[in-house]
């Protein structure tokens, strides 16, 4: 199943996840983990705050999670050679569609959760590019599930996230899998075929959870 498949793998952890993972950026002085911090205090209230209705907290989480992912990025390398082939319009649209699919597949999962946390436990930062393990809990399981974030010193934008690895699953790994084994058997049309049916029903099923 394109893009649902890695999302689908922890429904609410992936959920939770896919919102602090999207919200992570930095101005040019910052360092991720400062920022990964006051996100997930960000996050966490979001979350907890029984008062808030589904539609209203999946709206507060949108606000925090956009702006900040460098999607085109994510789209660029999953495709890999790929993306050289294509013009400037079809790049759009392919980044357009894989960020609303990753966006709805993680707010169509977000419940409530009073005791959700999220540690960093180490930074590496290299030149331009910095990788957060972090370890995240949501008291459902006995043990925080440890998730990597791949992140990119953007001129414009300081730290953005293009990939994260959960259980050694990276996500950009996984949609270039998908994504190539589709353009190689079929087409790129075919794929964006297969993304655009996929996201009509995710905007359907959240729709009607509204």
């Amino acid at each position: 199943m394109v893009v649902g498949t890695f999302l689908n793998m922890r429904a609410t952890k992936l959920a939770i996840v896919g919102c602090l993972f999207m919200a992570v950026s930095a101005l040019a002085n910052e360092t991720p983990k400062d920022v990964f911090a006051e996100k997930e205090r960000a996050i966490a209230a979001i979350l907890q705050d029984r008062n808030l209705n589904d539609k209203a907290r999946r709206e507060k989480l949108i606000v925090e999670m956009r702006g900040s992912f460098d999607y085109q990025e994510l789209a660029r390398r999953s495709l890999g050679t790929n993306w050289e082939q294509l013009d400037a319009k079809q790049r759009s649209e392919f980044t357009l569609v894989l960020k609303e699919l990753i966006e709805h597949s993680v707010l169509a999962k977000v419940k409530p959760v009073v005791d959700f946390s999220a540690e960093v436990v180490s930074e590496l930062i290299k030149g331009t590019q910095a990788t957060i393990a972090s370890a995240v809990s949501t008291g459902s399981t006995t043990e925080p599930v440890r998730v990597e974030f791949q992140l990119t010193n953007s001129r414009d934008r300081g730290w953005v996230v293009y990939d994260m690895v959960i259980d050694d699953v990276s996500l950009l790994t996984s949609y270039r899998q998908q994504f190539s084994k589709i353009i190689r058997a079929e087409s790129f049309e075919s794929l964006m075929g297969k993304m655009n049916a996929r996201l009509q029903k995710t905007r359907q099923q959240l729709a009607a959870a509204m």
